[in-house]
């Protein structure tokens, strides 16, 4: 497990806690589910998406998890409990939001290196196939997925916009 002080996933996720719906929205737009390996981290991310969505002031803590309760997100106490302190222990690692974009790109860059990963594991499987066009079609879909995952790490638009003194606008 990592220290939640170096972990992207807590880093990026505890930020978004602190900045508004409307400013979080970008970011969680450029995430993907399959970014988080985490099960908390995941649920939580879920939940912001959702919550962007709607019209909500907030994606503290207290708002996250009172939505999670509200739609049955919670498959029991223990799972509750786990789930809010990890949300809280997220709220205290946040970073500036004029360094959040670093960490949103971290994020995604450790999902494309395990995605590569598991899709190698995936290609020497399918290098066994008897039918070449299933091997060459299987093969173009990895290649689709993989450019499209590197591409939102390239992505050098910011996704919160900051003020001259350094907040969020």
């Amino acid at each position: 497990m990592r220290s939640p002080t170096i972990d992207p996933e807590t880093i990026v996720l505890g930020t978004l806690m602190q900045a508004t719906p409307t400013e979080a929205r970008p970011t969680l737009t450029r995430l993907h589910y399959r970014d988080f390996t985490n099960p908390n981290a995941r649920l939580t991310f879920d939940l912001m998406a959702a919550l962007v969505t709607g019209d909500v002031p907030s994606l503290d803590p207290a708002t996250l998890l009172g939505f999670a309760e509200r739609v049955g997100a919670f498959t029991d106490t223990n799972h509750a409990n786990l789930l809010t302190r990890w949300v809280f222990n997220a709220f205290t690692v946040a970073v500036p939001l004029v360094a959040l974009d670093f960490h949103v790109a971290r994020l995604i860059e450790t999902g494309y290196r395990r995605t590569v990963a598991e899709l190698g594991t995936a290609l020497v499987q399918a290098a066994t196939r008897p039918v070449l066009a299933d091997l060459d079609t299987f093969t173009a879909h990895v290649a689709a997925e993989l450019a499209a995952h590197r591409a939102r790490i390239d992505d050098q638009a910011p996704t919160l916009r900051i003020a001259q003194d350094g907040r969020a606008a």
